[in-house]
């Protein structure tokens, strides 16, 4: 149990590390690329990660400043509130492509004049966006493995506890096998001294049964002494 706890302390160590580092090994970069048959301008990042869950969170994160669409992993904003963008609505157009386990995601913030491009006065602000999501995405994926552990950890506990209880219901039928051991070893102690007594007994009552039989034949030669003594009364 104790090792069982000291895992999910490290695990969760581990995981509170994990955004801020991942935010520096995922950087944030400029690209182009072509939605809806146009091309935009905007900034990319990539991360190694289930696809679904990056989907899930970005489309999630997006939800936070405003109305989200999506169609076939394209999310467009048509007034996304972005006050460290911009104090107006921002026309945003996104996509999350997953290749061979890496999710890319291409997001483009247009001002209504132009896009946030790299130079530009809004590419801090834009950068700081994607970087937010990086850090809300790799939460995402700490609570997830998180709850997967928790799970473990609570499926182990019980494993332990009927393990435990187990055990102790082993110690208690071993407890009342000893106690019937010694129950019929004093019965069979019991038994013994009484067939002992038994065999004396059945010896004892041999021996007042012959005293009694001589007994009655003396008794029956004293009748039979005083009817001799007697006979010359004549029968009674």
């Amino acid at each position: 149990m104790e090792r069982i706890k000291l895992y999910l302390c490290l695990f969760l160590l581990y995981a509170g590390s994990v955004a801020p580092a991942a935010a520096q090994q995922n950087p944030v970069q400029s690209a182009e690329k072509t939605i809806q048959k146009m091309p935009r301008k905007g900034l990319q990042t990539s991360i190694q990660m289930d696809e679904s869950l990056v989907n899930d969170t970005w489309e999630s994160y997006l939800k936070k400043f405003g109305r989200v669409e999506s169609s076939k992993r394209v999310y467009t904003m048509e007034n996304a509130k972005i006050p460290a963008l911009s104090d107006k609505p921002v026309r945003v157009i996104s996509t999350v492509e997953e290749n061979k386990g890496t999710c890319t995601i291409f997001c483009a913030f247009d001002l209504g004049t132009a896009y946030v491009t790299s130079g530009s006065s809004g590419y801090a602000a834009a950068e700081s966006f994607m970087q937010q999501f990086i850090r809300q995405v790799y939460e995402a994926e700490r609570d997830a493995r998180l709850r997967v552990a928790e799970k473990a950890l609570a499926e182990a506990v019980r494993g332990q506890e009927k393990r435990t209880n187990e055990g102790e219901s082993l110690v208690r039928a071993q407890e009342r096998n000893r106690n019937e051991k010694a129950n019929l070893e004093r019965k069979l102690q019991e038994n013994k001294q009484e067939a002992e007594q038994l065999v004396k007994d059945v010896d004892t009552n041999k021996r007042e049964q012959q005293a009694a039989a001589q007994e009655v034949e003396q008794k029956r030669r004293a009748v039979e002494e005083v009817k001799a003594k007697y006979a010359f009364v004549g029968a009674k």
